[in-house]
């Protein structure tokens, strides 16, 4: 933070984000140097956290982290952060809907309100039966893949069905190593599944008293939630 720039320059595009709810602003400059401990433990408070209560919202508790931690180690830094927001028009084709430069929460705040109306589609109620189709030319592995998910989820009802076509999708991760590190421990636990498959039915479990477990009501409907168009990374 005192490197004696005359100024920093951050550029990036303001789209929904599974940790973070709204990509941009602060986290380019914290995960862009930071460690895997800092990476993991952000991502793993904002999984506990949930997804449903972050995706699309510019305020959560990962983004005041990083607010935080701007402050509180770069407060002499010169950054001035430029963000752009993105649509899609009725051909496919992608249009700049907004341009932002600030050094402060407000322009981000701004790109946030404006990528909720354009990189989101509203829903009135949620549904039974979603069916993704991801780019085949886009999305080759799980790692990108799995916005499928993440991007839907807050429009498929409660016990509904998410049907994830991806006819791109060839391996786990982006890295060799990693898909087959991510391949050899899915072969191990399936054998360990096959295993106690077995055993149960060499053993089958002892009897148990049978009871009527008590009823537990559905959570309400989430009338007017959002899905996020999957953005290229």
């Amino acid at each position: 933070a005192r490197g004696g720039h005359d100024l920093v320059l951050s550029f990036g595009q303001v789209v929904p984000h599974e940790a973070l709810g709204m990509a941009n602003y602060t986290k380019n400059l914290f995960i862009g140097v930071a460690g895997a401990e800092t990476i993991n433990f952000t991502h793993h408070i904002m999984a506990v956290y949930g997804v449903e209560n972050v995706m699309g919202r510019a305020s959560n508790p990962g983004r005041a982290l990083f607010d935080r931690a701007f402050d509180a180690f770069c407060p002499e830094l010169p950054a001035l952060f430029a963000m752009t927001v993105v649509g899609t028009k009725p051909d496919g084709a992608r249009v700049t809907r907004g341009f932002y430069v600030g050094d402060t929460s407000e322009s981000f705040g701004l790109a946030a309100r404006l990528s909720l109306e354009v990189n989101f589609t509203m829903v009135d109620e949620p549904h039974a039966k979603v069916v993704c189709l991801l780019d085949a030319h886009e999305y080759a592995f799980t790692w990108t893949a799995n916005k499928a998910i993440y991007r839907t989820r807050l429009m498929v009802a409660d016990g509904g069905e998410l049907v994830v076509l991806a006819p791109g999708v060839r391996s786990f991760g982006e890295r060799e190593t990693l898909d087959r590190l991510i391949r050899k421990c899915e072969r191990a636990t399936s054998a360990r599944e096959r295993a106690r498959a077995c055993a149960r039915l060499r053993k089958p479990d002892p009897p148990t008293l049978a009871t009527t477990p008590p009823p537990h009501p559905l959570p309400t409907s989430r009338a007017g939630t959002a899905t996020a168009r999957p953005q290229k990374r």
